[in-house]
Protein backbone atom coordinates (compact mmCIF):
# COMPACT_ATOMS: atom_id res chain seq x y z
CA UNK A 1 0.00 0.00 0.00
CA UNK A 2 2.81 2.42 0.87
CA UNK A 3 4.46 1.70 -2.45
CA UNK A 4 1.22 2.45 -4.27
CA UNK A 5 0.85 5.77 -2.46
CA UNK A 6 4.49 6.63 -3.16
CA UNK A 7 4.07 5.84 -6.86
CA UNK A 8 0.85 7.85 -6.94
CA UNK A 9 2.62 10.95 -5.59
CA UNK A 10 5.90 10.55 -7.47
CA UNK A 11 4.51 9.68 -10.90
CA UNK A 12 3.41 13.25 -11.73
CA UNK A 13 6.78 14.61 -10.60
CA UNK A 14 8.68 12.10 -12.72
CA UNK A 15 6.38 12.73 -15.70
CA UNK A 16 6.82 16.48 -15.29
CA UNK A 17 10.60 16.06 -15.26
CA UNK A 18 10.48 14.09 -18.48
CA UNK A 19 8.20 16.59 -20.16
CA UNK A 20 10.42 19.57 -19.29
CA UNK A 21 13.46 17.69 -20.60
CA UNK A 22 11.54 16.79 -23.75
CA UNK A 23 10.46 20.40 -24.16
CA UNK A 24 14.04 21.60 -23.70
CA UNK A 25 15.24 19.15 -26.35
CA UNK A 26 12.46 20.27 -28.68
CA UNK A 27 13.54 23.91 -28.24
CA UNK A 28 17.17 22.93 -28.83
CA UNK A 29 16.30 21.08 -32.05
CA UNK A 30 14.11 23.96 -33.24
CA UNK A 31 16.91 26.43 -32.58
CA UNK A 32 19.50 24.15 -34.21
CA UNK A 33 17.33 23.90 -37.33
CA UNK A 34 16.21 27.52 -37.14
CA UNK A 35 17.76 30.81 -36.14
CA UNK A 36 18.58 33.04 -33.23
CA UNK A 37 17.67 36.72 -33.60
CA UNK A 38 19.89 39.01 -31.58
CA UNK A 39 18.01 42.01 -30.20
CA UNK A 40 20.33 45.02 -30.19
CA UNK A 41 19.59 47.99 -27.94
CA UNK A 42 19.50 51.52 -29.36
CA UNK A 43 19.51 53.59 -26.14
CA UNK A 44 16.80 55.62 -27.89
CA UNK A 45 15.14 56.84 -24.67
CA UNK A 46 18.43 57.96 -23.15
CA UNK A 47 19.45 59.73 -26.37
CA UNK A 48 16.07 61.46 -26.60
CA UNK A 49 16.33 62.60 -22.97
CA UNK A 50 19.74 64.13 -23.65
CA UNK A 51 18.45 65.86 -26.78
CA UNK A 52 15.38 67.16 -24.93
CA UNK A 53 17.72 68.56 -22.27
CA UNK A 54 19.82 70.26 -24.95
CA UNK A 55 22.80 67.99 -24.36
CA UNK A 56 23.70 67.22 -27.97
CA UNK A 57 27.24 66.00 -27.22
CA UNK A 58 26.05 63.52 -24.58
CA UNK A 59 23.40 62.25 -26.99
CA UNK A 60 25.99 61.73 -29.71
CA UNK A 61 28.41 60.06 -27.29
CA UNK A 62 25.67 57.70 -26.10
CA UNK A 63 24.71 56.82 -29.68
CA UNK A 64 28.35 56.13 -30.62
CA UNK A 65 28.93 54.06 -27.50
CA UNK A 66 25.81 51.97 -28.11
CA UNK A 67 26.74 51.43 -31.76
CA UNK A 68 30.21 50.26 -30.70
CA UNK A 69 28.71 47.78 -28.21
CA UNK A 70 26.38 46.48 -30.92
CA UNK A 71 29.29 46.01 -33.32
CA UNK A 72 31.21 44.08 -30.65
CA UNK A 73 28.23 41.79 -30.07
CA UNK A 74 27.75 41.31 -33.83
CA UNK A 75 31.42 40.36 -34.25
CA UNK A 76 31.29 38.01 -31.25
CA UNK A 77 28.34 36.11 -32.71
CA UNK A 78 29.84 36.01 -36.19
CA UNK A 79 33.12 34.60 -34.88
CA UNK A 80 32.06 32.28 -32.04
CA UNK A 81 28.48 31.12 -32.59
CA UNK A 82 27.74 28.16 -34.85
CA UNK A 83 24.75 26.45 -33.25
CA UNK A 84 22.23 27.98 -35.68
CA UNK A 85 21.76 30.78 -38.15
CA UNK A 86 22.11 34.27 -36.66
CA UNK A 87 20.19 37.44 -37.50
CA UNK A 88 20.22 40.83 -35.83
CA UNK A 89 17.54 43.46 -35.25
CA UNK A 90 17.14 46.64 -33.23
CA UNK A 91 14.88 46.72 -30.18
CA UNK A 92 12.73 49.33 -31.96
CA UNK A 93 11.65 46.53 -34.35
CA UNK A 94 10.59 44.13 -31.60
CA UNK A 95 6.86 44.24 -32.35
CA UNK A 96 7.46 43.60 -36.05
CA UNK A 97 9.80 40.69 -35.27
CA UNK A 98 7.35 39.22 -32.76
CA UNK A 99 4.59 39.31 -35.37
CA UNK A 100 6.83 37.60 -37.94
CA UNK A 101 7.31 40.71 -40.08
CA UNK A 102 11.06 40.43 -40.72
CA UNK A 103 11.41 42.22 -44.04
CA UNK A 104 13.15 45.55 -43.54
CA UNK A 105 13.82 44.85 -39.86
CA UNK A 106 16.71 42.39 -40.01
CA UNK A 107 20.14 43.98 -40.19
CA UNK A 108 22.99 43.55 -42.65
CA UNK A 109 26.70 43.38 -41.78
CA UNK A 110 26.73 47.18 -41.36
CA UNK A 111 23.93 46.86 -38.79
CA UNK A 112 21.52 48.64 -41.11
CA UNK A 113 17.98 47.43 -41.82
CA UNK A 114 18.05 45.51 -45.10
CA UNK A 115 14.79 44.78 -46.96
CA UNK A 116 16.58 42.05 -48.92
CA UNK A 117 17.10 39.95 -45.78
CA UNK A 118 14.15 37.76 -44.91
CA UNK A 119 13.67 34.56 -42.94
CA UNK A 120 11.20 31.71 -42.76
CA UNK A 121 11.44 29.12 -40.01
CA UNK A 122 11.59 28.72 -36.25
CA UNK A 123 13.44 31.43 -34.37
CA UNK A 124 14.39 32.48 -30.88
CA UNK A 125 15.41 35.85 -29.46
CA UNK A 126 18.63 36.56 -27.57
CA UNK A 127 19.45 39.74 -25.70
CA UNK A 128 21.25 41.00 -22.63
CA UNK A 129 18.79 41.12 -19.76
CA UNK A 130 18.46 40.52 -16.03
CA UNK A 131 17.06 37.16 -14.98
CA UNK A 132 14.30 38.10 -12.56
CA UNK A 133 14.53 34.98 -10.39
CA UNK A 134 18.27 35.36 -9.75
CA UNK A 135 19.06 39.00 -10.47
CA UNK A 136 21.89 37.87 -12.77
CA UNK A 137 22.81 39.93 -15.81
CA UNK A 138 23.09 37.53 -18.72
CA UNK A 139 22.68 36.93 -22.41
CA UNK A 140 19.29 35.21 -22.36
CA UNK A 141 17.32 33.22 -24.90
CA UNK A 142 13.60 33.80 -25.30
CA UNK A 143 10.98 32.25 -27.52
CA UNK A 144 9.53 34.11 -30.50
CA UNK A 145 6.99 35.78 -28.19
CA UNK A 146 9.83 37.15 -26.04
CA UNK A 147 9.09 34.74 -23.16
CA UNK A 148 12.19 33.65 -21.27
CA UNK A 149 12.87 29.95 -21.71
CA UNK A 150 13.33 27.80 -18.62
CA UNK A 151 15.62 25.06 -17.38
CA UNK A 152 16.59 22.46 -18.36
CA UNK A 153 17.05 24.47 -21.59
CA UNK A 154 20.39 26.32 -21.34
CA UNK A 155 18.65 29.67 -21.63
CA UNK A 156 21.37 32.04 -20.47
CA UNK A 157 25.09 32.78 -20.35
CA UNK A 158 26.19 34.89 -17.39
CA UNK A 159 27.70 38.30 -18.02
CA UNK A 160 29.80 38.22 -14.83
CA UNK A 161 32.14 35.73 -13.19
CA UNK A 162 32.07 35.51 -9.41
CA UNK A 163 29.32 37.92 -8.50
CA UNK A 164 29.36 41.25 -10.32
CA UNK A 165 33.12 41.58 -9.90
CA UNK A 166 34.56 40.38 -13.18
CA UNK A 167 32.61 41.23 -16.32
CA UNK A 168 33.09 38.94 -19.30
CA UNK A 169 33.53 40.40 -22.74
CA UNK A 170 30.91 39.74 -25.41
CA UNK A 171 33.05 37.10 -27.08
CA UNK A 172 33.36 35.03 -23.91
CA UNK A 173 29.62 35.27 -23.22
CA UNK A 174 28.80 34.11 -26.76
CA UNK A 175 31.33 31.27 -26.48
CA UNK A 176 29.68 30.18 -23.21
CA UNK A 177 26.21 30.33 -24.76
CA UNK A 178 27.28 28.38 -27.85
CA UNK A 179 29.03 25.75 -25.73
CA UNK A 180 25.98 25.36 -23.48
CA UNK A 181 23.68 24.85 -26.45
CA UNK A 182 25.96 22.26 -28.09
CA UNK A 183 26.57 20.33 -24.87
CA UNK A 184 22.86 20.06 -24.03
CA UNK A 185 21.62 18.89 -27.45
CA UNK A 186 21.06 15.13 -27.39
Amino acid sequence: MRLLILVFFLAPIIALGQSTEDLAQQHLRNLKNGAIFIRLPTSQNKIKAYLDAGQQKKAEKTARSQQLENIKLYLAFKSAYDFSEVYFFYNLSSKAIQSGNFKGHLLNENLEPDPEINYAGPYYIAEFDVIQTTGLSALVIKDSNFNLLQKPFPYYAKLYNFFPLIKKNNLQVVIDLNKGLHSNLK
